[in-house]
């Protein structure tokens, strides 16, 4: 995974890689395939799963569980396969399970979450919403790149900057937007 890479405080948007679409099929396939639940939901939600758009070289996924009790089961298959558990995240994270290609060097967030739920949904219809509506493509890798200057050396700050504007796209689009 050359193509993926990025040091775990490091905030740096990359070019577009269309290998990112078959990088982050492998992901899911990898997860689904470990996991073996057939309750077990996979999607590649982040920016990397959007054409054209710059990102962090970073694959984000979300994991759905329909039966919240096999928690424990995923978190113990996850680091068994080398993802670290970085614990409960606020504000629709979920679970981060992370992997690193080196110490400190992140290549997938597995955001655990439950299905079906809001924070799944918020996932799955942004990414759908990127894709889709020209004026979000248009007007979000502005947001992206202003919040990567300044926030260069602070993640939690970048994606905090990003939160108000994924919420109010969110908002707009209730019909995506609810959860089943």
């Amino acid at each position: 995974m050359s193509y993926l890479g990025l040091h775990r405080h490091q905030v740096k948007l990359s070019r577009h890689s269309t290998k990112w679409r078959a990088l982050g099929e492998q992901a899911v396939a990898e997860l689904i395939a470990l996991c073996g639940q057939p309750a077990l939901h996979v999607e590649h939600a982040g920016s990397t799963s959007v054409a054209d758009l710059d990102a962090k070289r970073i694959l984000d996924l979300v994991v759905g569980l329909e039966d919240v009790c096999r928690f424990d089961n995923l978190r113990s298959t996850l680091v068994s396969a080398h993802y670290i558990y970085r614990g409960f995240q606020h504000g629709g994270i979920g679970h981060l399970f992370v992997r690193e290609s080196a110490p400190g060097v992140r290549t997938i967030r597995a955001h655990g979450v439950p299905y079906p739920s809001t924070d799944w949904n918020e996932y799955v219809c942004f990414r759908d919403l990127l894709k889709a509506k020209k004026i979000v493509k248009r007007d979000y890798p502005k947001l992206k790149l202003a919040s990567a200057t300044r926030f260069s050396l602070d993640r939690k700050a970048y994606t905090a900057s990003k939160h108000e504007f994924i919420q109010g796209v969110l908002r707009t689009m209730t019909d995506c937007y609810q959860a089943d």
